[in-house]
This record gives C-alpha cells, sequence and structure tokens, in this order.
C-alpha cells in the first residue's frame, strides 16, 4: 500500500520499498535424494508466500555456481528453476554466496539472500572473512539453514555479521516450516521499512 501526504502545492507518495531476495540452493552431490526434494518443498513454499511485489532469483551450487533465474516476481517461474535442481557436485557455498551478493549489489531496496547448505564448503576461491566484509558494505542481510551434519560456528558467523539468523535442523522434512520461518522473521524484523524518498508531483496553480 502508499501512503500519500498532501499540501497545498505538492503531493508526496511514500511507497513501501521492494525486497530483493536471492535463494542459494545447495545441489551438491550429498543432497541427492530426500534432501532435495524436501529442500524444493520448502523453497518452494518460501516462494509463494512472498510479497507480490518482491523479486527473487535463484542460485544453485555444488561444485560450479550457477543463476537458474534472474530476478523476478513471477512466482511460477522461479518454482519451475527449483523443480529443475538436479544433486552432483561438491560444495562451493561460499562462491555461491559471493554471486548472490553481487547480484543484489546497488539494487534499492531492502536485501536479503537466504541460503541452504549440508554440509561445509570445500571447492570456493571466496573465503567467510570476503563474504562478511561484502555483505556488510552491500548492506545485504543474510539468513541461513543448515541441514545435518553443517559447520555451526563457521555459519553463524556468516549471518551474524548483517544481523541475519541461522536455522539447524537434522531432519529434513523440516525444511519447509524453516523456510516458512525465515521469511516471517524478515518480514517482522527488516520488510516493512517504508522509502526514505517518496515522489513529489507539483501542482499546477491554474
Amino acid at each position: 500500500m502508499a501512503s500519500v501526504v498532501l499540501a497545498d502545492c505538492y503531493q508526496l507518495l511514500k511507497q513501501l520499498a521492494i525486497n530483493r531476495i536471492s535463494l542459494v540452493i545447495d545441489r551438491s552431490g550429498s543432497m541427492k535424494g530426500q534432501l532435495l526434494a524436501q529442500a524444493k518443498i520448502g523453497a518452494k513454499a518460501f516462494i509463494q508466500q512472498m510479497w507480490a511485489d518482491d523479486r527473487a532469483s535463484v542460485i544453485k551450487f555444488g561444485s560450479q555456481v550457477n543463476l537458474v533465474t534472474s530476478p523476478t516476481r513471477s512466482k511460477a517461474d522461479l518454482q519451475n528453476a527449483i523443480d529443475q535442481l538436479k544433486a552432483e557436485g561438491a560444495t562451493a557455498l561460499y562462491d555461491a554466496m559471493a554471486r548472490a551478493t553481487l547480484l543484489l549489489a546497488h539494487q534499492p531496496g531492502s536485501k536479503i539472500v537466504v541460503f541452504l547448505t549440508d554440509g561445509s564448503d570445500n571447492s570456493s576461491r571466496y573465503t567467510l572473512s570476503d563474504l562478511q566484509k561484502m555483505n556488510v558494505s552491500e548492506g545485504v542481510f543474510v539468513y541461513g539453514i543448515g541441514l545435518g551434519r553443517v559447520d555451526k560456528e563457521k555459519l553463524g558467523k556468516l549471518v551474524a555479521a548483517t544481523g541475519g539468523r541461522l536455522e539447524l535442523t537434522r531432519d529434513s522434512t523440516e525444511l519447509k516450516d524453516l523456510y516458512l520461518h525465515v521469511l516471517e522473521q524478515y518480514y517482522q524484523k527488516y520488510g516493512n521499512r517504508q522509502a526514505e524518498t517518496g515522489t513529489l508531483l507539483i501542482n499546477d496553480p491554474g
């Protein structure tokens, strides 16, 4: 919704900032089978509950990092991208996070990266320190979901630098609830921010 402030000579229109979201999903070989199936269910539920004007992208990672879907409001396109994920390769989490941050860089509105991983990074060029600096400098909020035996300390540092949150589970059937919880937490904490500036309309005195 937009709010309008009126005066004798102008009209100021303030609009809610658009949230720009990047979903970073682990599709390494260890995610094969039930784990990836449940991850897809969770990510698609997240997309379904996004606000209508929000833009999101999907980034997948194994040994390689790939942008599956460029930022879009189309929930159908995003969910189709999730359905195409297949498990293979190693775990280049940090490189995937860097790709997500760079994709969001210089974009207006609130920016959030939500990552899912079931293991520790073992093939990235970027480091944890690199990501912490990048995310803070670009104003990107980072939320994470760790599945199984993950490095809680490192993942915790990845989200803590931006005031995000890390959710942990050993049960893949809980992923849907965790994805929805992350989205709810983000919207409650940051998503309702209004744009600092508005549109100034000059009235014609006649």
